[in-house]
């Protein structure tokens, strides 16, 4: 074991790690919130929505769980031209939020890593070695 503290090397090799750390974690950190956030959203909403459908039969997802048997026919839904449009229309602009979302989420979040001091913390490991 060595008495006398660490060598130059070891805290230059000890800030490499950390600064990889650092900078990794940003750099993960940004895109994957920036993509998770808005579906998660949307997942949430839909689940509660979910939760205060009635207590009837909706479909035969529905039919299957309460019989606990397997749905041999079912009479199909409609859909009308007006419905695929308005389907289509939200895809559209579900994208469309999503997009102008991310930036957005980005500027967030980068602003919020400067105000914390993240980016002085790793010029001062860079300066140090």
């Amino acid at each position: 074991m060595n008495s006398r503290g660490p060598t130059n090397f070891e805290l230059c090799f000890r800030a490499v790690r950390n600064r990889k750390l650092l900078v990794t974690v940003p750099a993960l950190v940004l895109p994957v919130s920036s993509g998770f956030a808005p579906s998660k959203a949307q997942a949430l909403y839909q689940q509660s929505a979910r939760s205060t459908r009635s207590s009837s039969l909706q479909d035969a997802g529905d039919v299957e769980r309460f019989a606990r048997l397997p749905l041999l026919a079912s009479i199909p839904k409609t859909v009308t031209p007006g419905y695929r449009k308005r389907v289509l229309w939200l895809a559209a602009l579900k994208l469309t939020a999503c997009a102008a979302l991310s930036p957005v989420v980005t500027f967030a979040l980068s602003q919020l890593f400067v105000a914390s001091h993240i980016f002085d913390l790793i010029g001062d490991l860079f300066r140090r070695c």
